[in-house]
């Protein structure tokens, strides 16, 4: 990725004046800081500018001259680095893909070193071991406690969700009554208009329930380490995949279109498996079709 270069040439002497107030390079001799000041590169970016991507490979790092970079995965802000700092070393040590993107806020300055430059002047130099551990031990402390932070608000909304289902209980207990007066008091009592529609919509919801009480608690167990068990039970696959095609019907994706299954008379033999893993691929499936397709 090129970027616009400084229009006025930096002197020697002003890069080492910025190399040394940095934290990697303030033990390097002066030697060093002499040798290292010759390879660097004054370069600008502008507001927004994409400095690197997240997946590119790295053959750079940059030292902030003035300025501020916004280091993000995807949406997510990171972390908003400033002047003195240094970034895109990680690259350059491990020669894996950039771990995140960076930009501009606003215009900033940078010095720019290639990896044969960080090869020879950096990685082998002694004094520059324990700013890295520093730097290294830092970051990891960092991300640690964004993980931390995110865990714990995880755990938060499911617990919320949980909570949520409370009404769904109230609900079945109203239904059950009202299942119980349609379906007739006394024996010989016929069934009145609403039962069938009503004992569908019943199972439907204690299903939903269920499965959703199922995946809240896989994920709480995840967020404490604890290894769900991944459940396998006889099911009748036909029903299961005629069940998923009337309810994936009221995805946006889906609607004013017509969903035909056709189902072999032999398809109904219980199988072992795990229900919603199954559910889960079918739906993704048609929802894909669905929005791949013309009305």
């Amino acid at each position: 990725m090129n970027h616009s270069d400084h229009g006025e040439i930096m002197s020697k002497n002003s890069i080492i004046e910025i190399l040394r107030k940095v934290d990697l390079f303030e033990s390097f001799p002066e030697d060093s800081l002499n040798s290292l000041a010759d390879h660097c590169k004054h370069i600008r970016i502008e507001d927004q500018e994409v400095l690197c991507k997240e997946g590119d490979s790295g053959n750079k790092m940059w030292v902030i001259v003035s300025g501020r970079l916004l280091v993000f995965k995807l949406s997510k802000s990171i972390a908003i680095m400033e002047e003195g700092n240094f970034l895109g070393e990680m690259a350059l040590i491990d020669n894996e893909p950039r771990a995140a993107s960076v930009r501009g806020i606003g215009e900033v300055h940078l010095l720019e070193l290639d990896d044969e430059t960080f090869k020879k002047n950096i990685l082998c130099e002694p004094e520059a071991l324990t700013p890295f551990l520093h730097v290294i031990a830092s970051r990891i402390r960092y991300n640690l406690d964004i993980v931390a932070g995110e865990n714990q608000r995880m755990n938060c909304l499911v617990h919320d969700m949980r909570n949520y289902l409370v009404p769904f209980s109230i609900s079945e207990s109203h239904m059950e009554k009202l299942l119980t007066l349609l379906g007739g008091d006394n024996d010989g009592q016929k069934k009145r208009n609403g039962f069938e529609h009503l004992t569908i919509a019943m199972k439907k919801m204690v299903a939903a329930r269920n499965n959703l009480v199922t995946l809240i608690d896989q994920t709480l167990g995840a967020g404490v380490k604890n290894k769900a068990d991944y459940i396998k039970r006889p099911e009748k696959l036909c029903e299961m995949v005629k069940e998923t095609a009337e309810e994936t019907l009221f995805h946006k994706h889906m609607k004013g279109k017509e969903l035909i299954a056709h189902i072999p008379s032999d398809f109904n033999k219980e199988t072992l498996c795990n229900l919603l893993d199954l559910k889960r691929v079918l739906q993704n499936l048609i929802v894909n079709a669905g929005y791949a397709s013309k009305k």
